[in-house]
């Protein structure tokens, strides 16, 4: 049996080592390309398809929407998370996960990668026990300044292959 929550830690700690500091923010910053790279890659190892959607006039800001497989007539349950974080100044070292006791500290770890880190790790649990559900995940750039992230994977989800979506 697979163990969740030990999943979810797991990619937490990877997520927190990418640098995903919002260039809205702070200029230069990496922004979410490589934690969309990293999640894409992943979510199709466990079935799911998936497509970037780049904000309106930023090409250099991704989100990802990933689709898991099943009949269209399960219900989807869309899950969302943002995948930018604030800077890192007065930070030693941002991106070296650390644990104490039951926490992990780092860049991003409460705000938003460990809920991002929860939602991936189910949504794969959910594909791989064949839960009659289909999780979609909608990971989303740009939550810390302008939602441009959002604002693009709203207008992508009706085309996605989700299933029937409502306002």
């Amino acid at each position: 049996m697979r163990d969740v929550g030990a999943e979810a830690v797991r990619l937490l700690s990877d997520l927190v080592r990418i640098d995903s500091v919002n260039p809205g923010l702070v200029a230069g910053a990496a922004g979410e390309a490589e934690i969309v790279g990293y999640l894409g890659s992943r979510l199709r190892g466990s079935g799911f398809v998936t497509t970037v959607v780049p904000a309106a006039g930023h090409a250099d800001r991704p989100s990802l929407v990933a689709v898991p497989p099943g009949p269209a007539e399960w219900p989807a349950l869309v899950l969302n998370g943002h995948l930018d974080t604030v800077g890192v100044a007065g930070m030693p070292e941002p991106f070296a996960p650390r644990v104490d006791g039951d926490r992990l500290f780092g860049r991003g770890a409460a705000d938003m990668k460990g809920g991002v880190a929860a939602v991936v790790a189910a949504a794969e649990h959910l594909v791989a026990a064949r839960a009659p559900v289909r999780p979609v995940l909608a990971l989303v750039a740009d939550e810390e300044d302008a939602s441009l992230g959002s604002e693009a994977v709203i207008g992508a989800l009706p085309g996605s292959g989700c299933g029937r979506t409502r306002a």
